[in-house]
């Protein structure tokens, strides 16, 4: 079983290694030990023994796995036990960390007397508004068009006029591109990324426990993609009587390290829903992102093959003849993937659709490249670019102009900083994007991500989804619906820190 396991790449041979390191005395706590290593490494907190995740949920497996689970106890210094949760030692430290502030910091705050303009804001908005300046900690779950972001501005706008304009208020986000979504809406507002923030500018900086924050109200968007170490630093940054709201959207793809932290904390401490969408030109983007939700798909698709791939291409870039012609536009089409390799991964993916625009471009003529920037840089004093910022490269045969970025950012080619193509992007890097056009493209091997890649792809798109994958891809990734394994609700309920 080991053979077949790590034959279908179910296992890995850093799980394997990590087994054979802890010594083990027989196969079952060998079998433990690796899945432990194999069920983090896909983003679950702990390994729940009556629940065994797929693909570990085979009888014989999951038997094996159990037993070794038993043999084991507390005698390794790598694994920690709750009750039937298992854990990474990691991974419990970083749970416990947030169950521990997060009890620290619910304490009763004085009432904040709201007066919100009743014609601005609907009922639902409104009432999330009172219940986030009711509460220390608070959650506001919304899909795409709710308007979480919008209601930044009215949030602050009522904090300050009940508690003086010299309130301190702070915005943050895990990511630039939502950090400039929200400093648009709120020019007047200090906003920053959570690392910027928390001051987090190398592994030594985890270490430090000392508190950075200070402000009245911090307000986080983009929420479901703060993973559990990040959350649980954040907390830790926090004092008592601070208030702090969590905006989000518990559909979207947890995020790339271990946890789902948004989603656990749902209605375990106090959350307010947002479910009305307010756009209208998403008529066909949000039908199908609730039937997405439901475990269905009834969307045409093409099949995966690189000629849609550049055809479509050719369609939603159309190349400028001339630098007037050409349009700050990166954000009217892009393709997204779950994979950063293989054929096709973005990187292999961006390589072919340039090298399909730049081979028919001629000496005079201008070629309009979308980049992403992929590290946080400080260009000048009052600019920054963001690690996962978008703009355009404009490009002559042999010869890199400049790009342009947001409003009337210009820099020399030679300035830029680390960058990649952006004709596609990883699914999980889109989020906090919005486009007109997003086609998704599903490989086999894209089911695992379950439904919620299919979502949040979808829900990047403005007017339309295109969907390139077999049929069978499709459908099963709809269907699955993959859920990160946390002790965090039981363990808040059983008050266990």
């Amino acid at each position: 079983m080991w053979h077949s396991l790590l034959e279908k790449k179910i296992l890995t041979p850093v799980d394997h290694f990590f087994a054979d390191l802890q010594a083990p005395k027989t196969e079952e706590e060998k079998a433990f030990y690796a899945t432990l290593m194999a069920i983090s490494r896909e983003g679950h907190l702990c390994l729940d023994l009556e629940y065994i995740p797929l693909p570990f949920s085979e009888p014989e497996w999951a038997e094996k796995v159990r037993r070794g689970a038993l043999m084991i106890q507390e005698s390794s210094p790598h694994v920690r036990f709750y009750k039937n949760l298992c854990y990474l030692k990691r991974n419990f430290y970083y749970e416990t960390q947030i169950l521990f502030h997060l009890q620290r910091l619910s304490v009763p705050l004085p009432k904040i007397e709201v007066n919100l303009d009743s014609s601005i804001l609907s009922q639902e908005q409104r009432e999330a508004i009172e219940k986030a300046l009711s509460y220390p900690v608070c959650l506001i779950n919304g899909g795409p068009g709710s308007g979480k972001s919008f209601l930044t501005f009215h949030l602050i706008q009522a904090m300050k006029k009940s508690l003086g304009p010299a309130t301190e208020v702070l915005l943050t986000a895990p990511t630039g591109k939502a950090t400039i979504r929200l400093q648009l809406l709120n020019p007047e507002t200090p906003c920053s990324t959570l690392h910027s923030l928390l001051g987090i500018t190398s592994s030594k900086t985890w270490m430090q426990g000392k508190s950075y924050v200070e402000a009245d109200l911090i307000i986080v968007d983009e929420s479901s993609m703060i993973d559990a170490r990040l959350f649980a630093f954040f907390l830790a940054s926090l004092r008592i009587g601070q208030r702090v709201l969590f905006l989000g959207d518990k559909n979207q793809l947890p995020p790339v390290e271990p946890g789902a932290i948004f989603a656990d904390l749902l209605h375990l401490i106090p959350t307010a829903s947002l479910t009305h969408c307010f756009r209208s030109n998403q008529n066909e983007v949000i039908p199908l992102a609730q039937n997405i939700l439901n475990g269905e798909i009834v969307l045409p698709h093409h099949e995966i093959s690189d000629s849609i791939i550049l055809h479509l291409a050719q369609c939603y870039y159309p190349q400028p003849s001339s630098k007037s012609e050409g349009s700050f536009a990166f954000d009217r089409f892009v393709f997204l993937s779950p994979f950063r390799e293989g054929l096709f991964g973005i990187h292999q993916l961006n390589e072919k659709i340039f090298h399909f625009f730049y081979d028919k471009l001629k000496s005079n003529e201008l070629l309009a490249v979308p980049i992403l920037i992929t590290k946080t840089t400080q260009i000048s004093n009052v600019l920054k670019l963001y690690n996962g910022e978008m703009g355009i490269l404009w490009k002559k045969k042999e010869k890199s102009l400049h790009a342009h970025f947001r409003e009337n950012v210009i820099l020399p080619a030679t300035d830029l900083p680390s960058h990649q193509l952006g004709y596609v992007l990883s699914v999980h890097m889109s989020q906090g994007s919005e486009f007109d056009r997003v086609a998704l493209i599903l490989p086999p091997g894209s089911e695992k991500f379950g439904r919620s890649l299919l979502y949040t792809a979808v829900t990047r798109a403005r007017l339309k989804t295109i969907l390139i994958g077999q049929a069978e891809v499709i459908e099963k990734t709809a269907q699955h619906l993959f859920v990160r394994s946390s002790g965090l609700r039981q363990r808040w309920q059983n008050k266990s820190v």
